[in-house]
């Protein structure tokens, strides 16, 4: 899995290692997509929450955006076409603590898979946001990956005692607060895609995964205000199996600064068919055979700006009309993110992009045969922000059938994941088994 959504063979991996760099985000964006199409929606936010890290993207009108600058730690540049993913440490395994002043803070610290959260029994001794969920009866102690791994529930309560007693609350208010921080760390991540850049979020679906992200979609839409929260079908494997979704991809680029009033077309057209060439080789190279689709793009900015915005260009010889239809689109763009455009501005044509692209054989979603509606394994006390613990029925998702409805709260179990629906929110399964919750 390559950083920019597509895919390449294992052994040209090692020649190009800086492609892999956002291969697991890269895998969930575009499982995110597909679920998201098979339920209808093409506008999409993700959120892909684990063990140690929240990973938020943007999806508009099916289309994956990208991004030529981003910085690994310490302020490295990568230039590299990537998919456009923002990154904090919110996970099951973020940790609970206070700063000097008795703020409560989670994360970014994590006590990572081992020895992980204190109710895995391994050392771990700082409270995470998994022993919350389980003091709030969020997690089945006895059902964690599917009965693997058994959870400790004294050990867990134990560990939040003490900020308890520094905030004086009682655990539970205090395992609480510590699920609001985090979904408040994960808010903003969203907000930072999405109105950072000039878009409503509250015109997306949200299509959450990863082993934690169903846990928290729910209460993380309704403080931005979006309507329906998506549930693939196995969240906690929607990465690898985005992976099966990838094409083959190589992606080329020129940097050459251009003026909208001094571009040398005869040049751009040269360097873009060199670009084509190459990357056309190299995608043969890595088990392509057949005639493959291509992209070409260039990075525009207006004269003394510093960020570029990607537009598309002609994939045949470009000519003088095709240069003006894509400034008109950049200065749409431009209008759409940040509100206003200057037209008759000068422009800059910085960086050109080809992308050539290989199809690949895709599997499907079987759809479900219909049965009747399953009864609940158990009923268990669940702590819900707004009314305190409510009796909340327990299902294993396996056993839904198709057009299953129901109003929340619900609690529903798979071996890779834990979805809870709040009070408020109503459950809907469609045919392909995918999770869709009707916020209030």
């Amino acid at each position: 899995m390559k950083s920019n959504g597509g895919i390449m063979q294992a052994d040209a991996a090692p020649k190009h290692p800086i492609h892999t760099l956002l291969s697991g985000l890269a895998g969930g964006l575009i499982g995110g997509r597909f679920f998201g199409k098979k339920c209808g929606y093409e506008n999409l936010l993700t959120l892909d929450m684990g063990g140690t890290s929240a990973d938020v993207g943007m999806i508009w009108n099916g289309e994956l955006r990208y991004t030529n600058q981003f910085e690994l730690d310490w302020g490295i540049p990568i230039l590299t076409p990537t998919l456009d993913v923002h990154t904090i440490g919110a996970g099951g395994g973020s940790i609970g603590w206070l700063d000097k002043g008795g703020m409560l803070h989670t994360g970014p610290q994590s006590a990572g898979a081992d020895p992980g959260p204190v109710c895995y029994g391994n050392g771990g001794n700082q409270p995470t946001v998994t022993d919350a969920n389980l003091i709030l009866g969020r997690l089945n102690p006895n059902f964690f990956l599917g009965g693997l791994i058994p959870l400790n529930l004294d050990r867990a309560i134990d560990s939040i005692s003490s900020l308890a007693k520094q905030l004086n609350l009682s655990v539970y208010e205090t395992a609480n607060a510590i699920i609001e921080v985090a979904n408040e760390n994960m808010s903003d991540a969203v907000r930072l895609v999405s109105i950072q850049k000039g878009y409503d979020p509250r015109k997306f679906i949200l299509v959450a995964f990863g082993g934690a992200g169903s846990l928290h979609a729910a209460a993380i839409a309704k403080k931005l205000g979006i309507p329906k929260v998506i549930i693939p079908t196995n969240p906690g494997l929607c990465s690898a199996f985005g992976l099966l979704m990838a094409n083959l991809r190589v992606d080329k680029a020129w940097t050459k600064v251009f003026r909208s009033d001094k571009l040398d077309i005869r040049k751009l057209n040269k360097e873009l068919n060199n670009l084509k060439n190459v990357a056309i080789k190299e995608l043969k190279m890595q088990g392509h055979n057949g005639n493959p689709m291509q992209i070409v793009s260039v990075g525009m900015r207006y004269l003394g700006q510093s960020h570029e915005h990607l537009v598309n260009l002609p994939n045949d010889e470009i000519r003088q009309d095709a240069i003006s239809i894509a400034i008109k689109q950049f200065e749409n763009i431009h209008e759409e993110r940040y509100g206003y455009k200057l037209e008759g501005t000068l422009i800059e044509f910085v960086d050109f992009h080809v992308t050539v692209i290989g199809e690949t054989n895709k599997p499907d979603l079987k759809i479900l045969e219909n049965g009747p509606a399953p009864e609940p394994k158990e009923y268990r006390s669940v702590f819900f922000s707004k009314s305190g613990f409510k009796k909340t029925p327990v299902f294993r998702r396996n056993e839904f059938p198709p057009s299953f409805s129901m109003q929340g709260p619900i609690v529903i179990e798979e071996n890779d994941s834990t979805t809870i629906v709040h009070p408020d929110n109503k459950l809907e399964i469609n045919e392909y088994g995918i999770m869709v919750i009707s916020l209030e």
